[in-house]
């Protein structure tokens, strides 16, 4: 992995380490946000960092029961 920014060159694990700590912000924590919203935990939202499985959770989550959004659609 290379990052070229201007004057500062990354390579390697250092490059790594900017770009997973980046696409966590980016994606990562907004989607433990809105798990610990609907859920009341984050770890559903932690398990979006991971290739593929992201993909598997996303669509557990738009199916699954969210309790607290489902106590106020029955009053």
């Amino acid at each position: 992995m290379h990052f070229n920014l201007g004057s500062i060159q990354l390579t390697g694990f250092p490059a790594l380490v900017v770009f997973l700590t980046v696409s966590f912000v980016a994606y990562g924590w907004p989607a433990m946000i809105i798990s610990r919203r609907a859920h009341g935990s984050a770890w559903p939202g932690a398990i979006m960092a991971i290739p593929v499985i992201n993909i598997i959770a996303i669509w557990v989550f738009a199916f699954s029961r969210w309790p607290k959004s489902d106590g106020a659609e029955k009053k």
